[in-house]
């Protein structure tokens, strides 16, 4: 049996899978940054589309036209994506909630164990999709193209684009079906998700990418002088193009993409799935300037820690969206940059101390024999060991955090909830926030070190503006501050929701203020105005905290 990895690597390829996940980063961005107002989910589409793209041309690249042992070939695609993921989904958990950080997400036994064998991209509901770290989502996908390359591989260029016409049949009629019927119970919102995360929706790009690799194999067993290459104009010409679609899809076709039609939200999701492999063909076959820049070393490097950098920089933007108000004097741009840094920092640690290790223990079992020796039964035995106490911990670590999740900190709990709603003053009932949302109760406690906390029932709706502000004002209604505006809780949360929103306010933000109040608002809209029995409210934001009553509290 011939060894599949003896094709030479393709450096250029490599480097463009770092420019994907920064993208990805980017289009994080927002969430942890209110002044962060472009377009995030443009650049989010464009990384991960491409990686599904260049996931299937590269598989193809190195297997087509070889023999290899499926269950060896299984193995290595568990070493290559599953220990990172369960590291990542634990760091997570544990090092967001020891620090308090409060995210609208109540993870419940199904939803941590679909994570855990990444199959919460078949729930076509954000709060499966996205369960503990986000972009492991696109993992759950990777993984069944995985568990389907070999059959989709069997037969050459011809059987690849077969498949690839039948997909495309199968798409075209499960949108005329999201179109044309009406699907009960099935929201615009699942319907998103459907062809958004589905991974039958997203075969299409996989399969796009491998007919590429196929194409590409079969070129380079032609002599050297009768090769298509390509120069630096092409590359620029197919990076070009890649940009242009989606600034037609986002700014140009506004009018058409953004209807809510499933063919509208195909075109944006995976309509350019044909560009990024003609943009991973050009690349891979030139030897133009962007290749030799794609080429450096450090560069490369960047790519090598690419997956790992991909896993571990929400965590990261979510930690900062929690503290950037309150603990942290730099301007956003400096933030930004310090994210970044540290993604990569702890990329690079997490490649090199749990990415590599774990591959190459469970890749000792890909090389057993049907006699193996003493040696290698032993290291098998020791990595199968290793992996089986590392998914126990990692499962007993998020049941642990889900169990105080689902208890202390759940959101979604009716009956608190409405405990809130019963011990609310009539003036925080039912406050109305435009078509944003509805704020049903609020409940407010001093604390003897002189903090505060507000607990407040909202009725979220779907389309609302983007972020949720929290001022703490002079008399005069001066901004002294920011408060926590819990982010993460009112953007994840993208449909219509019911939740519980918890802030703390430490004795520090309040000096000097006289209240608190808050409000919705987004980058191109005004803030949201609000109407308490009908009536506006001329400020546009609802006084929620009179920092006086803390004086009567203190005498009582």
């Amino acid at each position: 049996m011939s060894d599949s990895s003896t094709r030479n690597s393709i450096k250029s390829l490599t480097g463009l899978r770092f420019c994907a996940a920064l993208l990805v980063f980017v289009s994080h961005l927002p969430g942890a940054f209110d002044e962060a107002t472009f377009n995030p989910h443009t650049l989010g589409f464009a990384g991960v589309g491409f990686f599904f793209v260049l996931s299937g041309f590269i598989l193809t690249y190195v297997y087509i036209g070889r023999e290899f042992s499926t269950r060896a070939f299984y193995i290595k695609r568990v070493a290559r994506v599953w220990p990172l993921h369960l590291a990542t989904a634990a760091i997570f958990l544990t090092f967001i909630y020891s620090l308090s950080i409060q995210i609208a997400r109540p993870y419940g036994g199904w939803q941590l164990v679909l994570n855990t064998v990444l199959l919460q991209s078949w729930v076509p509901i954000d709060r499966w999709v996205f369960c503990i770290n986000g972009p492991s989502w696109s993992l759950s996908v990777e993984a069944f193209f995985y568990l389907m390359f070999p059959l989709l591989l069997a037969g050459g260029v011809k059987s690849i684009t077969r498949k690839l016409i039948a997909i495309c049949l199968l798409t075209a009629t499960a949108i005329a079906v999201l179109t044309f019927q009406d699907l009960p119970g099935f929201s615009q919102e699942s319907q998103t998700f459907l062809i958004r995360a589905n991974p039958i929706f997203r075969l299409y790009d996989f399969l796009t990418g491998m007919l590429a690799g196929a194409l590409f194999v079969r070129s380079q067993s032609r002599p050297a002088a009768s090769r298509l290459t390509f120069g630096t104009l092409a590359q620029c010409t197919a990076v070009a193009l890649c940009a242009g679609y989606y600034w037609m899809c986002y700014l140009g076709f506004g009018m058409f993409t953004d209807s809510g039609s499933a063919l509208a939200k195909w075109i944006r999701i995976d309509g350019p799935a044909p560009l990024f492999a003609a943009l991973i063909y050009i690349f891979a076959s030139s030897r133009g300037g962007l290749t030799r820049v794609l080429s450096w070393r450090p560069l490369e490097y960047l790519g090598e820690i690419s997956y790992a950098f991909y896993l571990i920089h929400l965590p990261i933007l979510t930690w900062v969206s929690k503290y950037q108000q309150n603990e942290l004097s730099l301007s956003w741009l400096w933030m930004i940059a310090g994210c970044l840094l540290s993604a990569l920092a702890a990329a690079m640690l997490l490649h090199h101390w749990v990415e590599l290790p774990c591959r190459s223990m469970l890749l000792k079992l890909k090389g057993r024999t049907k006699r193996p020796t003493e040696t290698t039964k032993t290291r098998s035995t020791s990595a199968l060991r290793w992996l089986g106490l590392t998914s126990l911990a990692a499962l007993l670590g998020c049941a642990g955090v889900s169990s105080i999740n689902m208890g202390r900190m759940n959101y979604f709990d009716t009956a608190a909830q409405n405990a809130i709603i019963a011990a609310s003053p009539q003036e925080f009932k039912d406050v109305r926030f435009d078509q944003d949302a509805i704020l049903l109760g609020l409940e407010r406690s001093h604390n003897p070190d002189g903090s505060w906390i507000l607990k407040m029932v909202w009725e979220l709706r779907e389309g609302r503006r983007e972020n949720r502000f929290l001022h703490i004002c002079d008399r005069n209604g001066k901004i002294l501050r920011m408060g926590d505006p819990n982010q993460a809780m009112f953007k994840w949360n993208t449909g219509n929701v019911r939740l519980i929103d918890h802030v703390s306010l430490e004795p520090d933000q309040t000096r000097d203020a006289h209240f608190v109040a808050t409000g919705f608002h987004s980058p191109d809209r005004k803030r949201a105005p609000v109407f308490f029995e009908g009536q506006p409210i001329k400020q546009n934001r609802l006084r929620i905290l009179e920092l006086s009553v803390r004086d009567e509290v203190e005498q009582k």
